[in-house]
């Protein structure tokens, strides 16, 4: 699976313990959030104030 910024984060969500780890990185506490299946890898890094690049690498590498 290509992961890039436009990726839905409900295509993420069967890997949630990876995904727990770069969660912690970046001090978000929202893998149960109601609307994070809704969002794409961008929009989840803007809501929250992240680098989209950095957030999207970080996911990519620990998915990888």
């Amino acid at each position: 699976m290509e992961i890039d910024e436009k990726t839905s984060m409900a295509d993420l969500m069967g890997r949630t313990q990876a995904l727990s780890k770069v969660f912690k990185k970046y001090g978000l506490d929202c893998l149960t959030c109601r609307g994070l299946a809704e969002e794409t890898v961008a929009q989840l890094a803007v809501r929250n104030g992240l680098d989209v690049k950095a957030f999207t690498e970080e996911i990519r590498r620990v998915l990888g």
